[in-house]
């Protein structure tokens, strides 16, 4: 694989990580949102039906301050305006929950019913506008027809209040029990969804990170100089090896196979063996010392790695046709500043 080729695949596979990366993270955000947009939601109506749980008994109760106040002939006005407001926020806000389209619970279903049922009984009550009393220079004040007829109509609202007050009630309080685990059963999915993103998102990275490390590992020679410089790569000194492989790659890149210290006597020797990366072959550098003196020999033996199934070891082949191999390359001082010239022996 040439150097070129090597680095266009890198560059073709960090962008594609990087589109991943984007997707998944572009997922996740929508799908977030959504979740997020549902759950406010959903906030919103358990809390409008909690608040609605203490309308039925509150209902109740100033129906029974209307009856007392009619019963007595007292003023009446502002509990019958009381009644008024707090029926017409019930409607509106249980039939806000029930316009809702989002909210598909059966106790919504049954506590819009038990209302229909319940508002007939109440609308001759909050719709009475006229006089309920007469003055009488004989026996007082007493309740005028109209007066009889809203008594009336105060008296049967009342006795239906306190038999539907605690069922709806329930159902209302049910409805909040509902809307409590949906909203619950959001959030859960919500930290789930986000946790699939994270996730997702450190091992894309963890993904784009292994590529440059990869990439340094297999061209460790374009960093630093190589122990045997071979061609290709980011390479600008003089090539102590050059060969070229049956796949017309021309490229090496070296990895370090092993390495051996032997002595005999006086004399020491190391052996380093390199191994192309992609390619059947290796390479063994020896260097030798002598004790007692600075001298140092050294030399390169090449080899072909692999037999015709591939094996790790010496035999037949693909060819590979060595065009250049020196021993070593020496870098002397160079006459321009800055620079050094490099001789392959």
């Amino acid at each position: 694989m040439t150097s070129a080729t090597s680095e266009r695949r890198r560059h073709l596979t960090t962008a594609g990580i990087g589109t991943a990366l984007m997707i998944v993270m572009g997922a996740v955000l929508v799908m977030g949102f959504r979740l997020a947009t549902h759950m406010r939601t959903d906030i919103m109506a358990l809390q409008t039906a909690s608040a609605l749980q203490a309308y039925p008994e509150e209902i109740s109760h100033q129906l029974n301050t209307l009856r007392d106040r009619l019963e007595i002939r007292a003023y009446e006005v502002a509990a019958l305006k009381d009644l008024q407001e707090t029926v017409k926020r019930f409607d509106q806000d249980l039939r806000q929950l029930g316009a809702a389209g989002n909210i598909n619970s059966p106790e919504l279903g049954r506590a819009l019913l038990m209302w229909h049922e319940y508002e007939p009984a109440l609308e001759p009550v909050v719709s009475f506008s006229d006089q309920p009393y007469v003055d009488s220079d004989t026996s007082g004040s007493a309740l005028s027809p109209e007066g009889r007829q809203h008594y009336a109509a105060v008296k049967r609202a009342q006795l239906y209040a306190a038999e539907s007050a605690r069922p709806l009630r329930a159902q209302l309080v049910a409805l909040a029990t509902s809307l409590q685990k949906t909203a619950s059963d959001a959030a859960a999915r919500l930290r789930m969804l986000l946790l699939v993103g994270v996730l997702a998102a450190l091992l894309l990275a963890a993904a784009a990170g292994e590529m440059p490390r990869r990439e340094q590992r297999l061209s460790l020679g374009r960093e630093r100089p190589d122990e045997y410089v071979p061609w290709g790569g980011l390479r600008y000194d003089e090539p102590s090896l050059r060969a070229e492989f049956g796949d017309g790659t021309r490229s090496v890149e070296w990895r370090v196979a092993g390495h051996r210290v032997t002595r005999e006597g006086p004399v020491s020797t190391l052996d380093i063996d390199l191994a192309d990366t992609a390619h059947p072959l290796g390479v063994t550098v020896s260097y030798r010392v002598y004790d007692g003196f600075d001298v140092l020999d050294r030399w390169a033996t090449l080899r072909h790695s692999a037999d015709k199934h591939g094996a790790d070891k010496q035999g037949d082949g693909p060819p590979i046709v060595i065009r250049q191999a020196h021993s070593a390359n020496w870098w002397l001082p160079s006459p321009m500043p800055g620079r050094s010239a490099s001789s392959p022996r």
